[in-house]
């Protein structure tokens, strides 16, 4: 049956209907697939630990976020404080879902298309994995999408009311994420093209200022909960930030998220049509016919409302400008506000072009085959869209970050001090301590992805402690190399003896994973076959000494390689236009120097593979040759094809992972 336009009453249930289904559909499916705990994938245990102690997150603060997050906590009365903070980002998900419905209805009046809009925003991957854990980019597109709905419908009435809605939006917009407020002026320039008859006198302007900086007011969170522990580390003394609670200076210091202006517009010129392509090309993906669909929607709104054509292009077109230039690894999810303006426009662009076939058809019957032809390409596509993205977006029963969280503190001995230089490893730990008050004897170290601070940041804090055994790290990094590795599940114990043991006399194996003329690979066990970006494979091998004089010559080279790809072809590119390595490779001594040994030892070796930030996520394997350290002699590992060209034949697969970034 074709939805009709018309003015009767079922014209009305059926908007009623459609209305509610835009938000209980997506709401329901949100729910079923919403994270249960702390999850992995963004600064979710950054914000549960906020919203729970009332402590502060990372720049630039989000107090609205914190504050209904918190509402949450203690009025849901099912699920941990986890799972009750994840609740927030699918209402605000569903709510944008609902948002997209009206304003697709309100500016062409095809409620059909504004439902499949809806939809097709609502189970686009990007968009659905952030509705099911606790971030705030659903958010952030809840208050874009919600300034542009009262700007239609303060364009239709002319009531001052929505005037202050709007900017009251804007303002609360600004409380949850200040890149919300680069829409302001675009919003600001469409209200002056509106009709003589529409324009507002000056002092229902300044009323509307004052809604607009009434709600930033939430911001004396800051200053007010600096102290919370949760955050302390943006300004002691290695960093040496200015604490927003002190000075005016610190505070506008943090809300304007300076410790991050490196990132911002440092992508070089030359790089931006490339960034630009990869947005399309993701935005393509996400929301399939709707996108493609855009332009047409920008030609429909230079006729229906050139108010709101200003308001998107602007809106569009200001958040390009600042994220195509922003270097940060996941971007992806900066995009998402761009691609729901992107969803509005081709919901138009949809509902215009329904509208207009079905008009024609109402003359000529036969033409209601196109009608029902693009009705069943918008539903199939939609559909297909949402089957496609929920394995990828799901997190039912994910329970991965809590899992290695507590397992991490279950490995460690009383006052340990644990140095992590992964953001979300470091903050599902906070969960587990701060939030769920377990381990606290363990001393946290956010570890910094610049080696240049290592030493003031951390070494300088804990490095009495190595002697002792205490000193623990999630990473492998230039620094901590300079002690040896002894690896305990997900993390690696500190000392200055070699992780090897001689058990003792052996006889030779009848099979090996490895056979070298010095030694044989007897046996490899994994520490854990699942692991994540900016930590380390670990593994302890069994080796059988045939030859200790050349032994001491030879080097296992290890290669942990994505399944089915080839280490000759360049790294993949992302939707950043940034590199992504799918293996990485590293030379290390078959036994650690200075250990003796002699013809017929069992020895056991342990050993940590780095992953890092930007490696691909999948199905790994590990592979190994033993080589005379001559032979990588000028030979750069980061090499792909050298290193194929002069080892594959003689690697071996030695062992099976995964690495996961959810």
């Amino acid at each position: 049956m074709i939805l009709m336009r018309n003015d009767g009453l079922k014209l009305k249930h059926l908007n009623k209907f459609l209305l509610f289904g835009s938000f209980l559909i997506p709401f329901s499916v949100y729910i079923w697939t919403l994270a249960p705990t702390v999850s992995f994938g963004g600064d979710c245990g950054d914000f549960i630990t906020g919203s729970a102690l009332m402590a502060l997150v990372h720049p630039s603060g989000y107090p609205l976020h914190l504050l209904l997050s918190k509402l949450l906590t203690i009025i849901v009365p099912f699920g941990d404080i986890s799972f009750r903070v994840n609740l927030l980002s699918a209402l605000f998900g569903a709510a944008s879902c609902t948002l997209a419905y009206c304003i697709v209805t309100d500016l062409t009046g095809a409620y059909f298309a504004g439902f499949i809009t809806a939809m097709s925003l609502g189970f686009s991957y990007v968009f659905w994995s952030q509705a099911v854990i606790a971030e705030v980019y659903t958010g952030s597109v809840f208050f874009t999408l919600l300034p542009v709905l009262l700007l239609i419908k303060l364009q239709k009435t002319g009531d001052k009311r929505y005037l202050y809605g709007l900017w009251s939006a804007i303002g609360l917009s600004v409380c949850h994420h200040l890149s919300t407020l680069m829409s302001a002026p675009a919003i600001l320039i469409a209200l002056l093209a509106f009709p003589r008859r529409l324009r507002f006198k000056w002092v229902d302007l300044l009323i509307a200022s004052v809604f607009f900086l009434l709600p930033s007011v939430q911001y004396a969170y800051i200053p007010l909960r600096a102290k919370r522990a949760t955050i302390h580390r943006y300004w002691h003394d290695g960093y040496r930030f200015p604490d927003p609670a002190k000075s005016f200076e610190g505070f506008k210091f943090y809300v304007t998220g300076q410790m991050y202006r490196t990132k911002m517009m440092s992508i070089p010129m030359r790089r931006l049509p490339e960034r630009f392509f990869y947005w399309v090309k993701v935005g393509m993906a996400q929301l399939w016919l709707i996108f493609s669909l855009v332009p047409a929607g920008f030609v429909a709104l230079a006729f229906i409302s050139p108010s709101v054509l200003i308001a998107s292009i602007g809106g569009l077109l200001a958040q390009l400008l600042f994220y195509l230039g922003y270097d940060v690894p996941d971007i992806v999810y900066f995009y998402l506000p761009s691609w729901a303006i992107c969803a509005y426009v081709g919901g138009v662009g949809a509902g215009c072009i329904w509208e207009t076939v079905r008009q024609l058809g109402a003359r000529n019957k036969s033409v209601n085959i196109l009608l029902l032809a693009f009705t069943a390409i918008l539903i199939s596509t939609t559909l297909s869209q949402a089957v496609i993205a929920y394995p990828l977006a799901s997190m039912r029963g994910n329970t991965l970050a809590k899992d290695m969280a507590e397992d991490i503190l279950a490995n460690l001995p009383k006052g340990s001090k644990l140095l992590i230089m992964s953001d979300d490893l470091l903050f599902a730990i906070w969960v587990v301590q701060r939030v769920e008050n377990k381990r606290m004897d363990v001393e946290l170290f956010s570890y910094p992805n610049d080696e240049r601070w290592a030493d003031e940041m951390a070494w300088k804090y804990v490095r009495k402690f190595i002697g002792k055994g205490l000193v623990y790290v999630t990473f492998v990094s230039p620094s901590s190399r300079k002690w040896f590795l002894h690896p305990r599940g997900w993390v690696a114990m500190l000392s200055e003896k070699p992780p090897l043991r001689v058990l003792g006399k052996g006889s030779p194996p009848l099979n090996a994973l490895i056979d070298a003329p010095c030694a044989r690979l007897i046996e490899l066990k994994l520490h854990r076959e699942r692991i994540h970006p900016e930590m380390f494979v670990a593994f302890t091998c069994h080796w059988y000494v045939l030859d200790p004089s050349q032994v001491k010559e030879a080097r296992v080279l290890w290669l942990l390689r994505m399944k089915d790809t080839d280490i000759a072809y360049p790294p993949v590119k992302d939707a950043g236009g940034n590199k992504r390595p799918f293996w990485v490779a590293e030379a290390h001594e078959l036994i650690p120097h200075n250990v003796l040994v002699s013809v017929g030892d069992v020895v056991t070796v342990d050993y940590c593979l780095p992953a890092e930030i930007d490696i691909l996520p999948g199905k790994y394997e590990l592979l190994a040759a033993v080589v005379h350290k001559q032979e990588l002699e000028g030979l750069k590992l980061s090499d792909g094809k050298e290193l194929k060209k002069r080892f594959w034949s003689r690697l071996k697969v030695v062992g099976e992972c995964e690495i996961l970034i959810r």
